[in-house]
């Protein structure tokens, strides 16, 4: 189901795109397990090998830009590469992105935990 989803983000971008080379954009950083170098230097991870996967099936070459995440975002927004890798929908980004409904790949939560006898406010 998940492959679907981004086949069908990646289809949705063939169209204005006249080459055959996907531009994806990623935050240069180790994002393990999603996006990161292994030990031999090659880039891999959960979300680069679905976009690989998706990229062949389709008949395309693919081709990651690591850069800093900020610029990562503008280069989408200007239209410098076609996608960008493990970006979180918010109302700013809709301006310049496409977030198809269901095409969430990760949900993050962060959790506090204190131990019992160092709870200061009474319950």
């Amino acid at each position: 189901m998940r492959r679907q989803l981004w086949l069908a983000v990646l289809w949705s971008l063939a169209l204005p795109v006249p080459a055959q080379t996907l531009l994806v954009a990623m935050e240069e950083a180790d994002n393990r397990p999603f996006e990161y170098l292994d030990d031999q230097g090659n880039l891999t991870g959960f979300h680069t090998e679905i976009v690989r996967a998706v990229a062949k099936a389709l008949g395309w070459e693919v081709s990651f830009l690591r850069m800093p995440w900020g610029r990562a975002q503008l280069s989408l927004a200007n239209g410098k590469v076609d996608a960008v890798t493990y970006m979180g929908k918010t109302a700013e980004r809709m301006k310049y992105a496409v977030f198809l409904d269901g095409n969430q790949l990760d949900v993050e939560r962060v959790t506090l935990f204190v131990r019992r006898e160092d709870v200061i406010c009474p319950r």
